[in-house]
């Protein structure tokens, strides 16, 4: 349970990309507890191509109740695991998508990561938390910032094997650095959630990036009485920006964004406060060209609960780059695809519908480049129905 009568649940999807079965251990160590000693876990078997749904997957299969984090042993070098934690009410569902991370992602000694878009005030409030992912054990120090760079706070939290550990920010703070002491590796994170309509939103930890990046920018109307619009904070030097409802007209565009530190939110008003993602910004220097891997997207949804849009950015301002678009279900069988070109330095957003007919659930999409020049980046936008609340899903290579 949350604040303000909430109640969350994490449902998780793991997709295995290579052509052999996957044989995976899910370790779930509750908040708080040395995860050497106190863990609970389950044997998965994965076959090729195939998306598994572990939907409310603390009580349903780990079989307990509480916080926690989830990790992954095994057979785990062609898995794709993403989640998503939402909170059920009558208007549908509030909720926030968590993408998985690795050991070597992880904060270690002598990395500086930070958490950007916090929010403490009368319509939103925030939480901090991390969770160790190699069984090491020391301190982790949070450095709290206000937008011009001033220090508002510092505080250590003591960290044990393969712990979770989540708190509320009391402090007017916009961003905080997260460091590491110790032999331990963290996932950090905020977790910003709005006090009216208790959507929540799920903020990744970050390194500064040196490189240009980008990022999906809307400010248009969508279905059922949605109106979308783009929010954009960054950091430069100490300090920190916010520029709302970046985009002054009715269009969806690639924002290029060069700060060192950078996060976006894209939301909508509802009858109860706003709901809407977090979306990173995207290192163009991972963008996929053609000859190279495919990018692949899971949790996709397609039904009377939800709707999916996919969206393409060609992140080369030189040249055009086509775009190959294709539907699977969970068990691996095509449901469609579609071609679209995209001229240099643009997107294009199109409805799960307009590739695949029928409903969908606990699909996945891959995007592929079929012509040489450009490069590409790709995400899904997967919108509750009745809510109006969307989680959004990064596509991502397989290691």
């Amino acid at each position: 349970p949350g604040v303000n009568g909430t109640n969350f649940v994490s449902d998780v999807q793991i997709f295995n990309s290579s052509a052999s079965t996957a044989n995976v251990t899910a370790i779930f160590t509750p908040s708080g507890a040395d995860g050497t000693t106190n863990f609970a876990a389950v044997k998965l078997e994965i076959a090729p191509l195939q998306v598994v749904a572990l939907n409310d997957v603390v009580t349903a299969v780990m079989q307990t109740a509480g916080t926690g984090q989830l990790d992954f042993s095994g057979d785990v070098g062609n898995l794709i695991v993403s989640s998503r934690t939402y909170n059920s009410t009558s208007a549908g569902t509030f909720g926030q998508s968590i993408p998985s991370i690795s050991s070597d992602e992880a904060i270690g000694a002598g990395d500086l990561a930070t958490v950007t878009l916090l929010r403490h005030n009368i319509d939103f409030r925030s939480n901090i938390g991390f969770a160790e992912v190699v069984g090491g054990s020391g301190t982790a120090r949070f450095t709290f910032l206000d937008s011009a760079g001033n220090t508002v706070g510092t505080t250590d939290y003591p960290v044990v094997p393969f712990t979770h550990f989540q708190t509320a920010l009391l402090m007017d703070a916009i961003r905080a650095d997260v460091t590491m002491i110790g032999n331990g590796r963290i996932a950090a994170y905020g977790s910003v959630v709005d006090n009216h309509s208790g959507d929540g939103m799920y903020i990744p930890a970050a390194r500064a990036f040196a490189m240009e990046r980008v990022v999906p920018a809307v400010h248009s109307p969508g279905l059922n009485g949605t109106f979308w619009r783009t929010d954009i904070w960054t950091t430069t030097g100490l300090t920190t920006t916010l520029q709302e409802d970046v985009v002054p007209a009715q269009t969806l565009v690639p924002l290029f964004i060069t700060a060192a530190i950078a996060g976006s939110r894209t939301w909508t008003t509802t009858d109860n406060g706003s709901c809407g993602e977090f979306i990173p910004v995207m290192p163009i220097s991972g963008a996929m060209r053609a000859g190279e891997s495919p990018l692949h997207l899971i949790g996709i949804e397609q039904s009377a609960a939800r709707r999916t849009n996919i969206g393409v950015i060609n992140v080369d301002r030189a040249a055009p780059v086509g775009i190959r678009i294709t539907v699977y279900d969970g068990a691996g069988r095509e449901r469609g695809r579609f071609d679209q070109g995209i001229p240099p330095a643009q997107m294009f957003q199109i409805p799960l519908s307009a590739i695949a007919a029928g409903s969908l659930q606990n699909g996945r999409v891959t995007v592929e480049a079929f012509s040489a020049g450009g490069a590409a980046v790709a995400y899904a936008s997967v919108v509750d129905n009745r809510s109006g609340d969307s989680y959004v899903v990064i596509a991502r290579k397989a290691r």
